[in-house]
């Protein structure tokens, strides 16, 4: 059972009352995971399982738990022709989604980015930078976005120098020479 600790206390019914008409899915909470932060796998023997991770604020726990909801859904009305994020995955995220989207559930700053989101919802929150920024709030200091090119900075225990910037992603060069793309809300550490 979801709890207050998990998503924002005025979602509880909503959410609750969900996840009831869904025997066959079971939820699963587990640690940080670096790549995700949520999953829907269906399940041969017949249990459907979504993962979250347990690292999560409660509006991030809520909108994973949405998003990974709809593929559920998605998948018990067509199977696994589906596509993964596609039209009609997005119209039953919305579906979902739509009567949470208040000042009630979620703080204004975040459901104004939301609801931009929404509009066309991609495969990831962290890809709309507004989004993620107004989730993350003070939980990070530094990302990527606030460095300037010729920076160096420290990630997962590599250093790198910041390039330029593309369309949606930041390209930055390890210490090898090798080039990779991040995300400007990427939480980074300075490196001296």
């Amino acid at each position: 059972m979801i709890t207050e600790n998990h998503i924002p206390v005025t979602a509880l019914p909503y959410v609750n009352g969900l996840l009831k008409s869904f025997p066959d899915l079971q939820i699963k909470i587990v640690g940080s995971r670096k790549s995700k932060t949520g999953d829907f796998r269906p399940n041969r023997s017949g249990k459907q399982v979504i993962t979250l991770n347990s690292d999560l604020t409660p509006e991030q726990f809520l909108i994973t738990l949405i998003h990974e909801l709809a593929h559920y859904v998605d998948y018990k009305r067509r199977g696994r022709l589906s596509p993964p994020h596609g039209t009609q995955w997005k119209m039953i995220f919305k579906e979902l989604m739509h009567p949470l989207q208040t000042t009630t559930v979620f703080k204004p700053a975040v459901l104004h980015q939301l609801n931009d989101y929404m509009r066309n919802p991609g495969a990831t929150t962290s890809g709309h930078v507004g989004l993620y920024n107004a989730l993350m709030g003070d939980r990070h200091a530094l990302t990527v976005q606030m460095l300037r090119p010729g920076e160096k900075f420290s990630f997962r225990n590599r250093i790198f120098t910041v390039g330029k910037t593309l369309r949606k992603r930041i390209v930055c060069r390890e210490q090898n020479g090798r080039e990779y793309l991040f995300q400007p809300h990427t939480p980074v550490e300075t490196f001296r």
